[in-house]
């Protein structure tokens, strides 16, 4: 049976209280029911590692905003054993030529790397409006 996971994004420790992490703050995304955690770029290695021991999953983020960066982002992904990135794909400010190119991209990228790479809907990207989203 599949599980949907939960992952804790590595960005969102910023500003928060020590206090919270007086174990760590790998081992406190765990007790706090986390199945994973999301980093960003560059990734802490050692927090990466640790998640690892300690069972958590590791996935990652990324923007694409040329067709070449979706590649570049799939193989470090990779590189670093990563489950899969979601991406912030564009500016909004394409064409949609342009948005179709960045597309392919991803889904190039995803298929020779054999990664899933998950396009966001987010704001300040070529999905952060419902009719181009449709």
């Amino acid at each position: 049976m599949k599980k949907l996971r939960c992952y804790m994004n590595w960005l969102a420790l910023e500003g928060m209280n020590s206090a919270y992490f007086a174990h760590g703050r790998v081992p406190a995304i765990r007790e706090a029911g986390y199945d994973g955690i999301q980093f960003i770029d560059p990734i802490d290695p050692a927090a990466l590692k640790e998640a690892r021991d300690i069972g958590l999953g590791v996935c990652g983020s990324g923007r694409v905003n040329l067709p070449t960066d979706a590649d570049a982002l799939a193989k470090s992904a990779i590189d670093a054993g990563l489950e899969c990135l979601t991406l912030h794909v564009g500016w909004g400010m394409e064409s949609d030529d342009e948005a179709v190119r960045l597309i392919e991209a991803v889904l190039s990228a995803t298929a020779a790397r054999r990664i899933p790479l998950y396009v966001e809907t987010h704001r300040a990207t070529i999905f952060q409006d419902m009719q181009r989203t449709v």
